[in-house]
């Protein structure tokens, strides 16, 4: 049976590196594993979550959980201790060396800017890949809540590693869900989509489609490694270890 969050753990919210939401390296489910743990930082402490609240609050189920905290480990955006009261999660922020940002060109992804992202998103029934895609949206129109974001299907699908056949799969999901709407005043134009940011009165925890279980993302193209610039990601709320100093930390 699945564990409904209460009200309070649902307002709150995490705020993730644009770096995160463009990688290539994070799959759709870490992108939503992460954005639970980030949820409860502050001041750069470790943060404390038992699996039952991971799956809780990530709509996912335990398997696909700890499948994510195994991959976000293997990253180095993750250090796990294990604790009486749960395990116990070190954060990391900053670019993951070798991304390619799904295709996404470099100079175009903000290494200072964030994407908030809810609890009651993360726990609800959209799946991990439709929020993965409202948050790439979020960042493309670069969290205006005043007008509308324009991209085609098939940039979308590019970054998605889909076809735009199942993009429009995922924004039908989004639209559904009452925190996404479509439209395309132009029949000659592009589409343009309203993010709602509001949380719909319809929304509920449960679990995500078991499609979940089973993600496979493939990238078509792979561009060239971008080089990492010399500019420090912004701390999050606190003293928040650096990626780069964490992969020097871990070499030594």
């Amino acid at each position: 049976m699945h564990i409904v969050a209460d009200e309070r753990a649902l307002e709150r919210f995490a705020r993730l590196p644009e770096t995160f939401i463009w990688s290539g390296m994070i799959s759709h489910n870490g992108i939503c594993v992460l954005a639970v743990l980030h949820s409860r930082l502050y001041l750069g402490n470790p943060v404390r979550f038992t699996i039952d609240e991971l799956v809780t609050l990530s709509g996912l189920s335990a398997r696909t959980v700890k499948r994510a905290v195994s991959e976000l480990r293997e990253i180095g955006l993750i250090e796990v201790t294990k604790t009486r009261g749960g395990n116990a999660y070190q954060l990391f922020v900053g670019e993951i060396p070798g991304d390619t940002y799904r295709g996404r060109d470099s100079a175009k992804v903000s290494r200072t800017a964030y994407a908030q992202v809810f609890m009651w998103m993360t726990a609800s029934s959209v799946s991990s890949a439709a929020l993965r895609l409202w948050l790439m949206l979020d960042r493309i129109g670069r969290g205006h809540h005043d007008r509308p974001v324009f991209s085609s299907q098939k940039t979308l699908a590019g970054y998605m590693g889909v076809k735009e056949r199942q993009i429009r799969n995922l924004l039908k999901e989004l639209e559904n869900a009452g925190i996404q709407v479509s439209e395309r005043p132009d029949p000659m134009g592009g589409n343009q989509y309203w993010l709602i940011r509001e949380r719909p009165i319809v929304a509920a925890a449960d679990f995500k489609p078991e499609a979940d279980e089973q993600e496979t993302e493939q990238l078509d193209d792979e561009p060239e490694a971008e080089q990492l610039d010399d500019a420090r990601v912004p701390e999050l709320g606190g003293v928040v270890v650096d990626m780069r100093e964490y992969q020097r930390r871990k070499a030594g």
